[in-house]
């Protein structure tokens, strides 16, 4: 029985790359967030405030790293 590091068995799970990449719209991130939300904030208008706060955080820095803000 040869020995194999946990790395090494690691590394080799990350060897098969996906044939094609599925896109994902800002509209699919909204209902992910939106379903995410709702397990934890019993408020659904929280739930919507929340979800717009991380939407429009994530956007905002999108759009500060990309050096739109010059």
């Amino acid at each position: 029985m040869a020995f194999t590091s946990a790395l090494a068995r690691d590394t080799r799970r990350h060897d098969h790359v996906p044939k094609e990449t599925a896109k994902s719209t800002l509209g699919d991130l909204i209902v992910a967030l939106t379903e995410e939300t709702e397990c934890y904030v019993d408020d659904e208008q929280e739930v919507y405030r929340t979800v717009a706060y991380m939407v429009s955080d994530l956007l905002s820095r999108r759009r500060f790293l990309s050096g739109a803000w010059h």
